[in-house]
């Protein structure tokens, strides 16, 4: 993508020249060409931009969005708070077998049984997330903001191992405009993302261990952690859109 001052195609009005400035685009403009005469003109695609109907889709998302975030949440730290009990109570039984000397009788399905609707939570989310992000950047490469990944990745990157810790986060970065103040929100966002993904294997690890109780307190820091990255989360999600509305208000205004 050029990044240089110039003259480039406007992104959702083809045959029209913008400004672009080098960091955003402007509100000039300049038409290279007469439009052809009425009956020389073809019929509109079905399928051509239309920034609008761009940020009525990424609205839409957003909302979604907005939902499965805190289905993740519920679903994160609820399959947190049960899978420390069950495993709690399946090391109580594994000692209580050795020092018995009798057969371990463990019972999987009741554990998977609890944890299922939790992991739907999660999953179903992190779907509603993964569209959201998806439109989000669709819309912002049609801005024309600078951007290191695509579209695609902005999406597929949610789910690749490794780069899972990094790429969702450039993705949603570069979702607002060079200079946009809330770039530092998605920063602390992700931040509190990533710790909220090993803040809780202090608390499991003391409540399998040790004490349940304790390892119950021990979780109220994991607790606050995620309630703060859900905040941020929610006021990422509509920074962006408050981004690209007032973006595309220029664009159609001008």
């Amino acid at each position: 993508m050029a990044n240089d001052p110039g003259w480039y195609p406007d992104p959702w009005r083809p045959g029209r020249r913008r400004w672009w400035d080098g960091s955003g685009w402007t509100d000039h403009t300049w038409d290279p060409a007469a439009p052809p005469p009425p009956s020389m003109t073809a019929a509109p695609s079905t399928f051509a931009p239309d920034p609008q109907r761009d940020l009525r889709d990424e609205r839409g998302a957003a909302l979604w969005a907005k939902r499965g975030y805190i289905a993740m949440f519920v679903g994160r730290v609820a399959g947190f708070l049960v899978t420390m009990i069950v495993f709690s109570q399946l090391v109580d039984d594994i000692r209580h077998a050795i020092d018995t000397n009798s057969t371990l009788d463990t019972n999987g399905s009741a554990y998977n049984a609890l944890s299922l609707p939790f992991s739907s939570l999660t999953l179903l989310g992190l779907v509603a997330i993964i569209i959201w992000s998806y439109r989000a950047a669709t819309v912002a490469r049609n801005l024309h903001y600078p951007a290191v990944r695509g579209a695609v990745w902005a999406a597929v990157g949610w789910i690749v191992p490794i780069v899972n810790f990094w790429f969702p986060y450039q993705a949603i970065r570069d979702c607002l405009a060079p200079g946009n103040p809330e770039r530092r929100t998605v920063k602390q966002w992700w931040t509190l993302y990533i710790v909220g993904l090993f803040i809780w294997l202090p608390a499991f690890l003391i409540a399998a261990f040790g004490s349940l109780p304790v390892g119950f307190a021990f979780s109220v820091p994991a607790l606050v952690a995620g309630a703060m990255e859900l905040a941020l989360g929610l006021r990422v999600i509509d920074a962006v859109e408050a981004d690209h509305a007032a973006a595309i208000d220029r664009l159609t205004s001008a």
